[in-house]
């Protein structure tokens, strides 16, 4: 099942500085107000301020088509006031998304999830 299937604008790259030699953390923006920000191989995804990517969230493990994939497991979900906080770990690797309620269901702590990354 897709959780989430969007197109991204990613707005920075390592605004806080790199930690690893060959991890990067993106921050993305969607018109309406979805952000992310995502750690990701930087060598395996090779990706640029104002780049567009299609994300998509599955449900379980899924092989899809696409540039780059992690496997994952949500582990921490809050409430922001209509928003939801979304925490993802992909073996270390995080994911941070906040979006309206009614735009992701079916997630709970715990959910296993796959990431499909592809540029547009």
């Amino acid at each position: 099942m897709i959780l989430l299937n969007k197109k991204m604008v990613v707005s920075d790259i390592d605004k806080e500085g790199k930690l690893y030699s060959n991890v990067s953390r993106a921050y993305l923006k969607a018109d309406d107000s979805t952000e992310i920000v995502l750690d990701y191989h930087s060598i395996l995804l090779r990706i640029s301020k104002d780049d567009v990517l299609y994300l998509q969230l599955f449900e379980g493990e899924e092989k899809v088509e696409c540039e780059y994939q992690m496997n994952g497991m949500v582990y921490k979900i809050e409430d922001l006031d209509g928003r939801v906080e979304v925490w993802i770990s992909f073996g270390g690797l995080l994911m941070i998304q906040k979006i309206a309620k009614d735009q992701i269901v079916g997630l709970n702590d715990r959910s296993r999830v796959s990431l499909a990354i592809s540029k547009v």
